[in-house]
């Protein structure tokens, strides 16, 4: 049988790295997990020295990293733009998560899903309790 597959987003990282414990993944087995390059960036670029940059690596090396394509960067303006016609404020790097899924199809696996709700072509994966 073939895992579902599932987009992690950086509030899931976040999650693992602050408190160094990677259970919160089983808790939506038997999903393979996915992130995108942007979400790389972000976690490695606030990685403030070698032994939290090597924590990222470990944890992205538990996922399919999917490369920022130019059909993502079209989803994302579309979707910025919405939320500028809105007057809304979200983080380039949420929009550019939020259309990664969506231009590939998959779920997205967030503890953010205040702001994803929003998104009405995502469909989200919350936390569930443990």
């Amino acid at each position: 049988m073939d895992n579902k597959k599932v987009l992690i987003d950086t509030s899931i990282m976040i999650e693992i790295l602050k408190n160094r414990d990677k259970s919160i993944l089983h808790r939506v087995d038997p999903y393979a997990f996915h992130s995108c390059t942007i979400a790389e960036f972000k976690q490695l670029s606030t990685a403030t020295n070698s032994g939290k940059k090597q924590d990222v690596r470990n944890i992205l090396q538990l996922f399919t990293i999917l490369p920022f394509t130019p059909e993502v960067a079209r989803k994302a303006a579309e979707i910025y733009q919405t939320f500028r016609q809105e007057n809304m404020l979200v983080k380039v790097r949420d929009i550019f998560t939020a259309s990664a899924a969506i231009i590939y199809d998959l779920p997205l696996f967030t503890s953010n899903t205040k702001l994803f709700n929003i998104i009405k072509e995502l469909e989200l994966i919350d936390i569930p309790s443990s």
